[in-house]
């Protein structure tokens, strides 16, 4: 008899387990997190192979772009960094991606809070979010149980204790909050680039303006909680016989802390001491270029940060590691000074107005996502700016290329982009150009359309337009 009623209990709670476990996933609001996991385990399936692979927190995934690594190394990449992610929780990261394949190289963002407690409800939900895209299994339980405090345990694992508030809002649970933001740039394999400024940016410039000495800081060792974690961390990579690079991405908030500055001395001493990179992109800032206007938030890079530190990165890889094939690029005044403009491209004296004749032009790819259009001039005496005209630029691209036009012309069903623009006259080795950058991916123009009409409004060409074919 007590054996069927043990057996009935155990059977009992089996079923409310399950019925839990199923009105879990229903309150549960969509996980972007979940998304990217199950894109990068896809993806793997299908028989992708990746080159890096990045971890870490909201820092990662809002600096570390793979679209970038790909342009400028050729290497493919993806970013499995998450909201809040300790190096704890990076642990159980590791371990269930590790175990589907092995990189070249392993990416790891620190900060002086990856390895602090979960200090509150907030930080502790985020931790959630991430276990919540793995699977159950072995490695899952024993770092939940080494991570996650015994009261809480039940909240990781039934998500319908975790959100029993989510009945109010049920129909709403499966949206993605990330799709919806109007600020959304780019989300690209883990990446989530937005696109919006800090307030009132001037207040930070001078913080770009320190000069950052590591010498100045203490050598006490780093805290027992961070040597942990990382001794953790480095313990798993030693499994699979792979050396991670330690990154920090810059921020606002520790360019003007004290504190974290001696922190990062401290963690290069201690990973130099074990033979390992570390880069804290804080004392790089101005090599890479960075300003307060390249951030959305003092923590977080908006995407144009972003790409600038992805780049840098990618270089920075290639020259330490000497994997990928570094893409070079040659600028609109070098395209000119080694008389690669000239030798391109014929004359064609082509009249804008009595002031200004157009000799040449030309246009080469600068980056991956930015063209330069290179008019070559000739005025007047006594022109030296065009301050009553704007350009009318219109660019057809080659066939192959018609996916890459901009959102915007896709959306009004162009064939071309428009990019008309204020022009100004540079000097370059004695002679006179239009020079002007747009951002964009194709590769190869059709055809290039110019033309002046007048700064105050359009009220047509001034002159006949000038159409170039490039063959």
């Amino acid at each position: 008899m007590m054996k069927k009623f043990f057996f009935k209990i155990a059977l009992l709670f089996l079923i409310v387990f399950v019925i839990l476990s199923f009105l879990g996933e229903s309150l549960t609001k969509m996980n972007p997190y979940s998304k990217f996991v199950s894109e990068f385990e896809s993806s793997i399936k299908e028989g992708t192979n990746y080159d890096i692979l990045f971890y870490g927190s909201s820092k990662s995934f809002c600096s570390f772009n793979p679209r970038i690594f790909e342009e400028f190394l050729d290497l493919n990449s993806f970013n499995l960094g998450s909201d809040a992610q300790r190096l704890e929780t990076t642990e159980l990261v590791l371990k269930n991606t590790l175990k589907k394949q092995i990189p070249k190289l392993l990416v790891i963002e620190i900060n002086e809070l990856s390895a602090k407690p979960i200090e509150n409800k907030k930080i502790l939900s985020f931790q959630f979010r991430c276990y919540d895209a793995f699977s159950f299994d072995k490695n899952k339980l024993i770092q939940s149980f080494n991570q996650i405090s015994f009261e809480e345990l039940p909240n990781l694992y039934i998500k319908a204790i975790r959100n029993h508030k989510g009945w109010k809002t049920l129909s709403k649970n499966k949206n993605d909050d990330k799709s919806n933001n109007i600020y959304l740039e780019e989300d690209y394999k883990g990446y989530v680039g937005l696109q919006l400024t800090i307030k009132n940016p001037e207040r930070y410039d001078s913080f770009f303006e320190r000069k950052l000495d590591r010498n100045k800081y203490d050598s006490i060792d780093l805290p027992h909680e961070d040597v942990n974690a990382i001794t953790n961390i480095l313990n798993i990579c030693s499994q699979y016989n792979i050396k991670p690079l330690f990154v920090t991405s810059p921020s606002i908030r520790e360019l003007s802390m004290e504190k974290h500055l001696q922190f990062s001395n401290k963690l290069n001493l201690f990973l130099e001491n074990k033979g390992l990179d570390y880069l804290d992109l804080n004392f790089h800032v101005k090599e890479i270029g960075l300003s307060s206007n390249d951030y959305r938030d003092v923590t977080h890079l908006n995407n144009l940060g972003a790409n600038k530190v992805s780049e840098y990165l990618s270089k920075w890889i290639y020259q330490k590691y000497n994997i990928g094939k570094l893409k070079t690029f040659i600028s609109p005044k070098e395209y000119i000074q080694n008389g690669s403009f000239e030798k391109n491209n014929f004359q064609i004296n082509y009249s804008l107005t009595n002031d200004l004749i157009i000799s040449r032009v030309d246009y080469i790819k600068i980056k991956p996502r930015k063209m330069a259009l290179i008019i070559g001039l000739e005025t007047k005496e006594g022109v030296t700016d065009l301050n009553k005209y704007r350009m009318m630029y219109h660019a057809l691209p080659n066939n192959i290329f018609l996916n890459k036009l901009s959102k915007t012309s896709i959306k009004k069903n162009r064939k071309f982009e428009i990019w008309d623009f204020k022009p100004t006259i540079q000097v370059i080795n004695g002679k006179k150009y239009i020079i002007h950058v747009v951002d964009s991916q194709i590769e190869k123009l059709k055809t290039i359309s110019l033309g002046l009409y007048s700064s105050k409004g359009y009220r047509g060409l001034l002159s006949s337009k000038l159409v170039f074919d490039f063959k």
